[in-house]
């Protein structure tokens, strides 16, 4: 990455203005010393403690917090549950938080990809330094952060409630996505209060949704309009010192407002957990790409070389509960492709020809390829 254009502490701060050559003049991004910045896509301001006290969304012509309410707050919950202690949550953990607000400084920074604001926090003994990240041409919101836990026995969230009103979310898992109903009518609703997810949780009513993306936290939870991610767990027993120490790990919002398939949330959230990694040395494919599918709603999950053979094995799963055909074609020369099953064995003789997949909602396919 390039290093930044300049460095300001905010209190020291005048109205900056950034445009970037080539850059439509509708489209700058502005900083002031009021704690708010502006970019192409949202106006977003914060208060003393470095919390979020605006998200706006410039495009859809509306805020994302649920009014009077504050976003990305860290929630501090004692969590001693009565067995178990790495791996459950009591229903009642909820009753004894508390909100870190020790702000120490915030750090604000422009560069051709967005505005960057660094807060840090202290906590007891405790350090919590968090960048958000507001890019110029993309509408993810990242927050990528770096603690040095002491604490024990103690649960961290990050809680964004936002102005959504649905009676259900929909929760990532490993080829494809469940909904699970947010509401407390009854015991059953009440037990799964915590829900498991791999890269992103989606809170969407007709016309506008709010995803939170992760590259790494699975414990999820929404209650009325609160979305929150648990962070870190801190537990005693079977480790006494588990969790104590570095933590490095980025979260994102990612508000849209097409229905979530339709909304690049599996794309971006891709992109969160794989970035592009820059080596050096020359390409042998300098024109089009390895593998290409020509639907948005088929996922590339592995690509290898068979266990048993010359073989590439590539395995692809449907995720938006949609029936599709795609065509996959490569810049290297296919010869011939068969459908194989989960262990590599061919389900059918091998063929010439486009490699075209018919899926049903949420399926799973592996092909052998050969090349020339």
């Amino acid at each position: 990455m390039a290093p930044f254009s300049f460095v300001t502490l905010y209190r020291d701060t005048a109205s900056l203005e950034v445009d970037y050559a080539g850059q439509d003049s509708s489209h700058i991004s502005t900083l002031d010393s009021s704690r708010q910045a502006e970019t192409r896509y949202y106006r977003v301001a914060w208060n003393e403690w470095g919390q979020l006290t605006e998200i706006y969304d410039k495009e859809a012509g509306r805020d994302i917090l649920s009014k009077g309410k504050r976003g990305n707050v860290l929630q501090v919950f004692e969590d001693k549950p009565r067995c178990f202690d790495a791996w459950e949550l009591e229903p009642t953990y909820g009753n004894k938080m508390e909100e870190i607000r020790d702000l120490k400084e915030v750090r604000t920074e422009v560069n051709p990809l967005g505005i960057w604001i660094t807060f840090s926090w202290g906590y007891h003994k405790s350090t919590i330094s968090q960048t958000m990240c507001l890019y110029h041409e993309k509408k993810r919101i990242d927050f990528k952060t770096r603690i040095i836990w002491e604490e024990r026995q103690k649960l961290l969230k990050t809680a964004f409630p936002v102005g959504i009103r649905s009676i259900d979310a929909r929760f990532d898992i490993q080829y494809g996505n469940i909904r699970r109903r947010i509401t407390r009518n009854d015991s059953w609703e009440a037990a799964r209060f915590e829900v498991v997810a791999h890269k992103w949780m989606d809170f969407s009513e007709t016309g506008y949704g709010v995803a939170l993306l992760n590259d790494c936290k699975y414990g999820h939870d929404i209650y009325e309009d609160t979305m929150r991610l648990t962070l870190i767990k801190s537990a005693t027993d079977p480790d006494y010192a588990a969790d104590l120490g570095l933590h490095e790990f980025t979260y994102s919002l990612y508000p849209h407002m097409e229905e979530w398939y339709d909304s690049g949330l599996e794309q971006e959230s891709f992109d969160l957990n794989n970035p592009i990694i820059a080596v050096s040395g020359a390409p042998k494919i300098t024109a089009g790409s390895l593998f290409h599918l020509d639907s948005d709603y088929i996922v590339a999950d592995c690509i290898k070389q068979a266990e048993h053979s010359q073989d590439i094995v590539l395995r692809f799963h449907e995720f938006a509960g949609a029936r599709v055909s795609a065509v996959l074609t490569s810049a290297l020369n296919i010869s011939s492709w068969c459908q194989c099953d989960l262990m590599e064995r061919a389900t059918e003789e091998f063929k010439s020809g486009p490699v075209r997949l018919d899926f049903t909602p949420y399926e799973i396919k592996t092909i052998l390829v050969r090349f020339n």
